[in-house]
């Protein structure tokens, strides 16, 4: 693989870009793993029964509802076997088919599993990633999840989950927040963002895709980013999010750069 393609995406804003739009590839720890823990606690001991009375009351578990996925934010389509495809433009363009790999459902929420063919004019590159979506609709992506690695350059990504409030959360003004780094170290390029975030709800939009006009749910993050080779930055993304389906377009705006992404294609009809 021509390494030019990844590299030639790791400039100081294009680097900051990668925690959005995972230009090249992740090496991901699910967020699984910060998810509610449920202890369930022994039953007490029934007193003893005497001759005279044999009456005995059973306590049947309390049984859980199932998530509602027309309500819930997902990056992709939680349907193993799907497959989008995702075209990019602006200061690169690509094309990225998503494979869905595996959607395993619990009680805590829905982990999405996917494989993405990033190509380009140089090449292409591999991504694999993890997505959690909570039982409240909410979705939790790992620091590591937002970022890239791939032949020719590795990634560390360390920090804080990076979690998008629940539809219902968004709607009345709760905010998402957190810090956290990434370094690139490849040929002819060894740096550090240290970025902070800010997550909040847009409203509700009409968006227009080759897939047809929904009333999307958008999400807006604020970044700030340090460069160890671009000093400090600021930008934004915009996800359009269709409840139960996934993302249908993000844009992104850093440092005077811009990059739009949008479903062309998905063997889900969303």
């Amino acid at each position: 693989m021509n390494s030019g393609f990844p590299l030639r995406r790791l400039g100081a804003a294009c680097a900051a870009l990668l925690l959005v739009i995972g230009a090249c590839g992740s090496d991901d720890d699910t967020a699984a793993d910060d998810a509610d823990t449920t202890t369930t606690a022994a039953p007490d001991e029934s007193p003893e029964t005497t001759a005279t009375d044999e009456t005995s009351t059973t306590t049947e578990p309390e049984a859980t509802d199932a998530i509602d996925r027309s309500t819930a934010l997902f990056m992709a389509p939680p349907e193993a076997g799907a497959e989008l495809t995702i075209a990019e433009s602006g200061i690169t363009s690509a094309t990225t088919t998503v494979s869905v790999l595996s959607a395993d459902e619990s009680a805590d929420g829905i982990a999405v599993s996917t494989s993405e063919v990033v190509a380009g004019e140089a090449g292409s590159v591999t991504v694999e990633r993890s997505y959690t979506t909570g039982a409240d609709g909410s979705l939790s992506i790992s620091a590591a999840g937002f970022f890239a690695s791939g032949t020719g350059f590795e990634v560390t990504a360390t920090g804080d989950d990076i979690r998008i409030p629940s539809i219902t959360e968004l709607a009345s003004g709760e905010a998402s927040t957190g810090n956290t780094f990434v370094e690139l170290n490849a040929s002819g390029i060894d740096a550090r963002n240290d970025v902070a975030y800010t997550i909040v709800g847009g409203g509700t939009e009409s968006v227009s895709t080759p897939l047809g006009t929904f009333d999307a749910q958008i999400v807006d993050i604020e970044l700030s980013i340090d460069s160890s080779i671009g000093g400090a930055q600021t930008g934004t993304v915009r996800y359009a999010f269709l409840p139960g389906f996934g993302v249908l377009t993000t844009d992104v705006a850093i440092a005077g750069f811009a990059i739009n992404s949008t479903v062309t294609s998905s063997t889900v009809t969303p």
